[in-house]
């Protein structure tokens, strides 16, 4: 059975046995604890993310006031793409992987 992983990137584009192997062989995993920060205020985000368990919050401050601009779910990717012009972030809320 294909890891959720897998069935993600299934949705856009299909590998097939070999390609999924070298593709997973420069993967790296990553646990997050509650409040750590997959992207920082004032860094650029360089890495696209899979969470296979857990919940991120994507967003910047203004005046101190937090504005919330998505929220990450399991089983999907997250990045931030703008985080090369901005101060935005992407916050761990759960323990995740």
């Amino acid at each position: 059975m294909p890891s959720p992983l897998r069935k993600a990137f299934d949705r856009f584009v299909v590998l097939d046995d070999m390609e999924w192997q070298q593709l997973e062989a420069i993967i790296t995993t990553r646990e997050y604890k509650k409040g750590e920060y997959f992207v920082k205020e004032g860094e650029s985000c360089l890495y696209v993310g899979f969470i296979a368990k857990g919940l991120f919050q994507y967003y910047y401050l203004i005046d101190g006031q937090q504005h919330t601009r998505q929220f990450f779910f399991q089983n999907n990717f997250m990045a931030n793409y703008q985080s090369y012009i901005t101060n935005e972030k992407i916050e761990c809320l759960d323990p995740s992987t």
